[in-house]
């Protein structure tokens, strides 16, 4: 509940921070890292607003706007990434955040607000989120649909040999079994609003809160 709220996170659980990023200010192209850790996030197009979920946040323009943590989230056994997610349109493939590469084989992790894909059972504009382990397998889950203009918090967990988990609102919506490999070990970082490969995966909207854990909460 805390991790949802955006409250003041127990000293245990603010130890196995990767990465927080609150966007409660505008600092000029880059966002502080509040996990200690120094992952200083540069922003690329997005524009800061006042009107986060929890103070202030980042929008998106859908099309080019991005930002790079620096910090490469790939070859580990455990993780977690949260945050919460404003859409302001319906669209296929809209990210909260990823770590990909140029290249499909380069992929290790997503969790999206919408969905890329679309069947007579699940339609587009569903959350989503994927993983790639060391052995090349990529569990993949689609949860529930992301209202457009409404704040949804969205998370995903992975754990060796254990499961990938994908939450929308603190509640779980889709799973499906991990092997007993970490994740892809790539030569990347983590992106915040897009994938900044060929598919892009660009976000819409706002983004607040964004939290990778070193555990699957």
């Amino acid at each position: 509940n805390l991790v949802l709220s955006g409250g003041t996170l127990p000293e245990a659980l603010r130890k196995r921070l990767l990465l927080y990023y609150l966007f409660d200010r505008d600092e000029d192209g880059k966002v502080t890292d509040e996990s200690g850790r120094k992952n200083t996030g540069e922003v690329k197009g997005a524009k800061w607003t006042p009107k986060g979920k929890v103070g202030g946040a980042y929008e998106f323009n859908g099309s080019s706007d991005y930002m790079d943590t620096g910090c490469n989230l790939s070859g580990i056994d455990e993780i977690a990434v949260c945050g919460w997610v404003k859409p302001a349109r319906a669209a296929r493939g809209a990210s909260l955040m990823t770590q990909f590469g140029g290249a499909p084989s380069d992929n290790v992790w997503g969790l999206f607000a919408q969905n890329d894909t679309s069947t007579d059972l699940v339609p587009p504009h569903h959350s989503a989120a994927g993983v790639v382990t060391a052995d090349g397998r990529r569990p993949v889950g689609v949860g529930k649909p992301t209202e457009i203009g409404k704040w949804t918090h969205l998370c995903f967990t992975f754990k060796r040999n254990g499961e990938i988990v994908l939450y929308n609102d603190g509640a779980p919506v889709a799973r499906d079994s991990a092997s007993d490999l970490p994740l892809t070990k790539k030569d990347s970082t983590a992106k915040v609003g897009s994938s900044l490969n060929a598919a892009g995966y660009w976000a819409n909207g706002l983004i607040d809160e964004v939290m990778v854990f070193d555990r699957a909460l």
